[in-house]
This record gives C-alpha cells, sequence and structure tokens, in this order.
C-alpha cells in the first residue's frame, strides 16, 4: 500500500471512525500514565491495552489494585 493511498483512506474517513480509534487509544495511554506500575510491568501492560483495548484496562485496574494507598506489590501493614 502507498503512502498516497494510505493518505487518501485517511482522509475519507468520517467523525464517528476518528472518535472510535480515539476511543480505543485511549487504555494504552491510561496505562503509560498510570503509578500502579513500573518498568518492564509497564511496558507489558501498555502492550496488553494496546491489543486488547479496554478488556485488558479492566483486568489492568483489577490486578494492580492499590492496598488502602500502599503501592501495589507491597505487604499490607501486620501482615507477616
Amino acid at each position: 500500500m502507498s503512502i498516497a493511498t494510505l493518505t487518501m483512506q485517511m482522509a475519507s474517513m468520517g467523525l464517528k471512525d476518528w472518535a472510535f480509534l480515539i476511543f480505543l487509544s485511549l487504555p494504552p495511554l491510561f496505562v503509560l500514565g498510570s503509578r500502579r506500575v513500573q518498568g518492564s510491568r509497564k511496558f507489558l501492560w501498555f502492550v496488553v491495552a494496546s491489543l486488547f483495548s479496554w478488556l485488558a484496562y479492566g483486568v489492568f485496574l483489577l490486578m494492580t489494585r492499590a492496598n488502602n494507598g500502599a503501592a501495589a506489590g507491597d505487604t499490607p501493614p501486620g501482615a507477616a
């Protein structure tokens, strides 16, 4: 596919198409801006959210839930 063909197809996209693409691109951006994970774990969640969008973002939120303000992965106070 040439660049001219790609440009023509993008120019013919309507408002609904652009809104849908923006809607699908939000979860990976939310993961990148999150403070719940860092480093390679953040990159992994970014890739998963890019591939599976909102479904993966929901799983990300559930799996990285903070414990009463403590960072995810920390043991809660009083735990042995």
